[in-house]
């Protein structure tokens, strides 16, 4: 009898929470530089849920980080300081007498997330008596903020009308809480969870506008990447063997001219001289010349410039070389030496043989595509025929009549269109 009333005394936990009133507990200054906080002074939201033990409630650390405030079973007016050290301590403190008893404690279970049955600890004060504390806070209204204390029967289960089960004691409402490890106030904690919180969001905020700005800098980095590609591609890729695109006749050795060269007819596929003059009256003629590279001096390559040429402007808009030779596998030995002047072009100039590319000069905007061809003779032929012939081409692809008179440099006021031929007031 002597250790239940022992056990009373010192036994209690934190505050009562009842209809909107304080508790009537009150504590001397056993301890004065220790903070105490009540569940009465803390305001029922979500930021005190975050900061105090409720947060911690799952976790293996709710222990080390805060002790317990409960009414005394013997005494409701009396609190006393539950304190669980990680040695198996437990240290129950009366804070209005200032007295401590200690016993060693063990879990007994540990809840679960939503598991509303709390902890289980089983402590005791030598080997006489043994107890069970069940420990729970925040679960409902009708048990919140509450251990219930029980000493141990020979069996583990908790029918009050079967004496080999655990007994009830008694009932401590949990008050309030400590701060172990900094001794901070209630006030504090929060200040502290609202002060880390914004650091947080400012830390993302700017995180992410480093990331919006690191993905605009990439951004503006393409654009102008791709604004500049077709200003870099006609500096590298509008040229081969030392032959440029819009380059004068005169700037190469002429070796002859004609008009549509016998050597291979592919040379000259589509003349538009008549449609130039019966769409816009321009004379704009067509030449072939065939030249003699700059760069490339041995005699199985033969180069050819196609030209336009309007007044006395004559630009460059088509370069052909053409290889004429005995192709031991007929298409695939010319394929395997188109493919072997294509990787060196590539290498040397960025060339991909019929991908047209884009690009600009004097800010016109038109497309560059190189071509390659095996032939028998000057004729297109099937795969299974032989082939000897191998022509490749660099050429200004697919223009527009309007980009032709803008590299021509053909006045706006010499270009007339004419209208259809038939037009609804003559008919």
């Amino acid at each position: 009898m002597k250790l239940y009333r022992l056990f009373f005394f010192l036994l209690g936990l934190i505050i009562c929470i009842e209809t909107n009133t304080k508790a009537q507990a009150t504590i001397n200054s056993c301890d004065p530089d220790n903070k105490y906080n009540f569940y009465t002074d803390v305001p029922f939201d979500s930021t005190s849920l975050k900061v105090g033990p409720d947060n911690f409630f799952y976790s293996k650390v709710l222990f080390k980080k805060f002790s317990f405030l409960g009414t005394s079973l013997q005494n409701k007016k009396e609190i006393v300081e539950y304190k669980f050290d990680a040695d198996g301590t437990l240290t129950a403190k009366n804070l209005n007498q200032c007295k401590s008893a200690k016993f060693s404690w063990e879990y007994g279970s540990r809840p679960r997330p939503g598991d509303s049955g709390g902890y289980l600890i089983h402590f005791r004060q030598g080997d006489n008596k043994r107890f069970t504390l069940r420990f729970r806070l925040n679960f409902n209204d009708y048990r919140r903020y509450s251990m219930q204390i029980y000493q141990r029967g020979s069996a583990d289960c908790w029918n009050e009308m079967n004496p080999a089960c655990n007994k009830l004691i008694g009932t401590s409402e949990i008050l309030g809480f400590r701060d172990l490890e900094k001794n901070l106030s209630f006030a504090e904690l929060r200040q502290n969870y609202i002060d880390e919180l914004e650091k947080k969001r400012n830390e993302e905020k700017k995180k992410k506008q480093l990331a919006e700005q690191k993905k605009k800098d990439e951004e503006d980095r393409k654009r102008k990447e791709l604004a500049e590609l077709p200003y870099k591609n006609w500096e590298t890729k509008s040229q081969m063997f030392g032959i440029k695109l819009l380059s004068k006749p005169d700037d190469y050795e002429i070796l002859s001219k004609c008009k549509s060269c016998k050597d291979f007819l592919i040379l000259n596929l589509e003349n538009n001289e008549k449609h130039w003059k019966e769409k816009y009256d321009l004379d704009i003629k067509e030449n072939i010349y065939k030249i003699k590279s700059p760069t490339y001096t041995e005699d199985d390559l033969r180069f050819y410039i196609s030209t336009h040429k309007y007044k006395e402007k004559e630009i460059t808009t088509a370069i052909t070389l053409i290889m004429k030779k005995e192709f031991a596998m007929g298409i695939l030995g010319c394929m395997e030496e188109t493919n072997n002047l294509s990787n060196a072009l590539k290498r040397k100039y960025g060339f991909f043989t019929n991908e047209p590319w884009n690009v600009i000069h004097k800010n016109i905007n038109f497309n560059i595509n190189l071509v390659t061809k095996c032939l028998k003779g000057n004729m297109i032929v099937p795969p299974r025929n032989k082939h000897d012939t191998f022509f490749l081409r660099l050429l200004i692809h697919k223009f527009k009549d309007e980009t032709l008179f803008k590299l021509l440099e053909i006045p706006k006021s010499e270009i007339q269109k004419k209208g259809p031929k038939y037009s609804d007031d003559k008919i």
